[in-house]
């Protein structure tokens, strides 16, 4: 059995913007009429639709590595050499470690690639190298050529930034930006922020109000947008450069790559400023002014994490209140669940962990068997589209033979059916193991006991922590109340067994 690696590369892109098609597409179609002139089955695909320097980037080709290496593939059909790696020495050896130790063969349409070939081996890791200098060729000249077209006033970012359009620069080379309808936005957040001293909370709750929609699509205005907003010198008419730099580090034995946030180079953009430079020197000199403070975290909220709004599924969380009562609160301010006194809520929690705790003492000083009737009727009902799934398999043959379907229908047939198959399978033998498995609930019943017994000498960090053990989420509701007309609350609890 073999399989397919497809990925994209930065040339491959080029073509497509000029008009020569679907890369993926083209080079799944030569690779089949290659798999069928060679007689390779072919068992899986792996389609790469980013184009990472690093195998760490690439999660298909992580996937096709470990299936290599687990010996699943005889051998891998892939256009050329440098598709398989294109990344540093290390990430080179690693792909040539795992053909070579498996034995696994690279085929190309030019040239099928033995790793146990002594001759095959020095070719193979010779245009590894090859096309790793040229990576980092056309990677150099591109980053000069983007500096270049920065410092000429051009617009070098994929997206637009909100208020503008991306647009293609008459008669010359480049983007550049022009203001849109989101512009009023961007000169209010400054108005507000700068004129008025709003904060940018405030501010993103007034654009919601105002009916102002985010780029995503989202209900709400995030305040994390009228930040970079306010941080970024676009809007009044600069152009930045290395502002988000990225360094490299070695960390527990992996390579990671942090994107550092820095002042960066600015350069006078060809587009018109929605706002003054005075306003938005201004707005920097107000946010140097707030220093982040380091923040010294104590939990408060003995249901953190384990609490949910039963209608949004959103962590419900505790508002202090210095004057009066404490309150549980669902944070999403578009849900209709209606809040409640925090002790109100404790109390009705408590209740209800008592409650779950007698239930299993019962069960467990019980002495009737576990009923698994519903197990076996999942089961047979998986094997019977087994069965459905395994004739499936079989007629694709006869398909094939009768030349009713194509070589590259009849694979991704094969792969959609046994992928099918495999998610039966796995469904089966959990189901299998549930039915086997004998519940053993000390272990939560011996955690509610100690949380319930010593509830009132705990610290709030002490009770989540025995929460967490013994709960998996526990739901709240309690339906729209004002102050005329309180509503009862609801909580149910769902144990850890």
């Amino acid at each position: 059995m073999y399989a397919m690696y497809l990925r994209k590369s930065r040339a491959d892109k080029e073509l497509e913007a000029l008009g020569e098609g679907e890369t993926l597409s083209r080079h799944k179609r030569i690779l089949t009429e290659l798999s069928q002139r060679g007689g390779y089955e072919i068992g899986g695909i792996y389609e790469e639709i980013v184009s990472g320097e690093t195998i760490a980037a690439r999660p298909q080709m992580q996937q096709l590595l470990a299936d290599v290496e687990a010996g699943r593939w005889e051998g891998v059909l892939v256009m050329e050499l440098e598709r398989l790696a294109r990344g540093d020495s290390i990430d080179q050896g690693v792909v040539a470690r795992a053909f070579k130790l498996t034995g696994t063969l690279i085929i190309t349409p030019a040239k099928v690639y033995d790793p146990l070939n002594e001759f095959d081996e020095e070719y193979f890791e010779f245009g590894l190298f090859m096309s790793r200098r040229e990576y980092k060729t056309i990677n150099r000249r591109l980053q000069a050529g983007r500096l270049a077209s920065a410092k000429e006033g051009n617009f070098i970012g994929r997206f637009a930034p909100y208020g503008y359009d991306k647009v293609k620069i008459e008669g010359g080379r480049g983007y550049t930006l022009t203001p849109n309808d989101e512009a009023d936005a961007v000169k209010l957040i400054y108005s507000l922020y700068v004129d008025e001293g709003v904060t940018p909370g405030l501010i993103a709750k007034r654009l919601t109000d105002m009916g102002y929609k985010p780029r995503n699509g989202g209900a709400q205005f995030p305040v994390a947008s009228v930040r970079d907003i306010l941080r970024n010198p676009v809007y009044c008419g600069k152009i930045r450069w290395k502002v988000r730099e990225q360094r490299k580090k070695v960390v527990d034995g992996k390579v990671i790559t942090q994107r550092l946030r820095t002042d960066g180079e600015l350069y006078k953009g060809k587009h018109e400023a929605i706002i003054s430079e005075e306003q938005w020197a201004a707005a920097q000199e107000r946010t140097g002014k707030n220093p982040k403070k380091p923040i010294k975290f104590e939990l408060a909220n003995p249901f953190a994490h384990v609490l949910k709004c039963r209608e949004c599924g959103r962590a419900m969380i505790l508002r202090r209140n210095r004057r009066g009562e404490d309150y549980m609160i669902c944070p999403n301010t578009l849900c209709e669940v209606s809040s409640a006194p925090y002790k109100v809520v404790e109390d009705y929690i408590l209740e209800e962990l008592r409650n779950s705790l007698n239930g299993l003492l019962l069960i467990k000083n019980s002495s009737c068997g576990s009923d698994n009737s519903i197990e076996i009727s999942q089961l047979r009902k998986i094997n019977a589209e087994l069965e459905k799934v395994k004739a499936q398999q079989n007629k694709l043959y006869d398909l094939l033979e009768q030349e009713i379907y194509t070589q590259e229908i009849f694979i991704d047939r094969q792969i959609a059916i046994k992928a099918k198959r495999e998610a039966l399978e796995e469904q089966a033998a959990a189901i299998t193991a549930k039915a086997n498995k004998t519940i053993n609930y000390d272990r939560t019943i011996k955690t509610l006991t100690e949380l319930l017994e010593n509830y009132n000498d705990l610290s709030p960090a002490e009770r989540n922590k025995l929460l967490t053990e013994s709960v998996l989420r526990i739901d709240y509701f309690r339906d729209k109340s004002n102050r005329y007309k309180q509503m009862p609350i609801t909580v149910s609890v769902t144990l850890d067994l």
